[in-house]
């Protein structure tokens, strides 16, 4: 019953929405059109009943349509026609001045009737103003909320790319320098036959592998080059960097012709994938990870699963670094979950159109 009831002041407000659009002749005609309705009804029950009471509609309604002022000239122009029909029809004077059924007193709750109604439009207009206020007020507070994590994430990003600039180009080629040196005091000391030169061997390889270390930290932190536009080379590129110090079994199961033509794209989707891939090295305690990547329909769907112990809701709720990588994916317009795997571990999905 109250479903029906609100369904009904649905309908009622969107056609009083629906004539407070027209013009003003338009409003006038249709609230005179229901006066004429209400007077012939009244004519053919003749003189001993009065319809004026059922004149507060199209009365209530000019207050809403029009204004407070239009209403007090409805109220006397329904007095002025049920006096003249009730003249008309033969009411006996004596009753006309004292108004039948209190007349009178029914035109005094009119006026207050419609002095209440003129308050709460008002009230509605301004709570409708408030409305509007505090939703644009809203809508600045988000944009400038997204305008930050954007620019957060960019300064982010930039230094990211500083710190693998310079580990790349500043302390590879130091160390590279220091190699070349160590690499010559080997030779030098072997030529001497001197015994210090397995030494220094050792140490000459050692800077090999910390050389190594120093550029997969640099491609780590951000890509100095993305290798091609094919999404599977830079799933295989995460996945050479992490499996060098990291004792986990990696399967993939990769589309080789999911083509991304943006590179902003494309460099969102490495960093999903490496940070996916980190958190799994931190927290899930497994040893195989399984990459699938497929497209279909129009769809491209990559899916990042462990074998480990599976996650909190608490620790997704609060952990930083989901939030990120959702941030990332709604930059780029696709959609990212975390689930429980069917077996065990956990298991990431993110898709997106394809074309992007």
């Amino acid at each position: 019953m109250g479903f029906n009831f609100f369904n009904k002041g649905e309908k009622i407000e969107r056609f009083v929405a629906r004539i407070q659009v027209q013009s003003l002749g338009l409003k006038i005609a249709l609230l005179l059109a229901w006066f004429l309705l209400i007077s012939i009804i009244d004519i053919l029950t003749g003189a001993n009943y009065t319809f004026f009471i059922f004149h507060l509609f199209p009365i209530a309604l000019s207050v809403w349509i029009l204004d407070l002022k239009s209403s007090y000239f409805f109220i006397l122009f329904a007095v002025v026609l049920t006096v003249s029909i009730d003249y008309l029809m033969g009411c006996p004077t004596d009753r006309l001045l004292i108004f039948r059924w209190n007349g009178w007193t029914t035109i005094f709750m009119f006026f207050i009737a419609v002095n209440l109604l003129a308050i709460l439009k008002r009230l509605f207009a301004n709570l409708e103003s408030i409305v509007i206020e505090r939703t644009e007020s809203l809508n600045n507070e988000t944009k400038q909320r997204i305008q930050l994590q954007e620019e957060v994430l960019s300064i982010s990003e930039s230094e990211r790319q500083r710190i693998a600039s310079d580990l790349h180009d500043v302390v590879c080629q130091f160390l590279t320098g220091i190699s070349l040196k160590m690499k010559a005091l080997e030779v030098e000391l072997q030529d001497l036959k001197l015994p210090q030169f397995e030494v220094a061997a050792r140490i000459s390889k050692r800077m090999v592998q910390a050389i190594d270390l120093t550029r997969n930290c640099a491609e780590g932190l951000f890509p100095i080059e993305l290798l091609s536009h094919n999404l599977s080379d830079i799933i295989h590129k995460v996945v050479k960097s992490i499996g060098k110090r990291e004792e986990l079994i990696f399967r993939c199961e990769l589309d080789e012709n999911v083509i991304i033509q943006s590179e902003a794209v494309l460099l969102e989707l490495y960093h999903i994938t490496q940070e996916t891939i980190i958190n799994i090295v931190k927290y899930a305690k497994a040893n195989e990870v399984f990459i699938r990547l497929h497209e279909h329909e129009g769809w491209v769907r990559m899916e990042i699963e462990d074998n480990g112990v599976g996650f909190l809701e608490s620790d997704v709720q609060s952990g930083i670094g989901l939030k990120v990588m959702k941030y990332r994916a709604n930059k780029i317009g696709a959609v990212l979950q975390l689930n429980p795997a069917e077996s065990s571990g956990t298991i990431m999905t993110c898709l997106w159109k394809a074309g992007a």
